[in-house]
């Protein structure tokens, strides 16, 4: 019940016992009786509403402005590492079970290569199929796991294998949905955290760094260093 709802019932009860007093006076004593409770009652009411307005999450409008890939295409390639060498790697492609040899010279100079690129792992690139070269590489076994903030005590995000993704401990009136690799940069997606709405709206993740232990990133002009949680870990859900 909201605060004007709780007023409104207020002077409903006091229209109300004038109008009976008016027509019989016996009654005044239990009218007086009844709407003392009625008061009670509306002020508990009133009180609680505004105990549930304090709780209410910080707006953050960082995250009023979400990127705008829609339409665009998606050359993102996910694959597995058969072999590396110094200067090149062959990777199956997972869609299609195509085997491809590619360069990672370019991506080297350029400094686009985020996680160590070693046999059997999973990894997303943005391949030149021209010059048989890769542009960027993202490591999505460094990536998967839960990380937690390094100046935030108790806050962090959860990035997982299918593709979901939550936050930990996070004041914010976002949820985190999901995240994608688009066009070799990653995107976080998140809804209203009231349900008021439930089309996931994606935000650009730039990567700095990540490893099997450290994972940083700018996100909406704000820069988070991660070190990753392992082993079990009780998560609570009165947030």
């Amino acid at each position: 019940m909201k605060r004007r709802e709780v007023v409104s019932f207020l002077f409903f009860l006091k229209k109300r016992f004038f109008t009976i007093r008016l027509i019989n006076d016996v009654n005044v004593k239990k009218m007086k009786k009844y709407l003392f409770f009625c008061v009670l009652l509306a002020a508990a009411l009133l009180v609680a509403c505004q105990g549930g307005t304090n709780k209410e999450k910080k707006h953050n409008p960082k995250f009023d402005n979400p990127a705008d890939i829609e339409g665009k295409v998606d050359t993102t390639m996910y694959t597995l590492v058969n072999s590396v060498d110094s200067d090149s790697i062959e990777v199956k492609v997972l869609e299609t079970g195509r085997v491809y040899r590619f360069s990672i010279t370019p991506a080297k100079v350029n400094n686009a290569i985020w996680g160590d690129i070693e046999e059997s792992d999973t990894i997303a690139i943005m391949p030149d199929l021209k010059s048989k070269s890769i542009v960027s590489s993202i490591n999505l076994n460094c990536l998967y796991g839960l990380w937690m903030f390094k100046d935030k005590d108790g806050e962090g995000l959860r990035l997982l294998s299918d593709g979901g993704a939550m936050a930990i401990g996070w004041d914010s009136d976002v949820l985190l949905r999901r995240w994608k690799i688009y066009n070799g940069m990653l995107y976080l997606y998140t809804i209203p955290a009231d349900g008021s709405d439930y089309d996931e709206l994606p935000f650009e993740c730039s990567i700095e760094y990540v490893s099997d232990e450290r994972f940083v990133f700018n996100l909406q002009g704000d820069r988070y260093d991660c070190y990753k949680q392992k082993g079990r870990i009780e998560i609570s859900n009165n947030n």
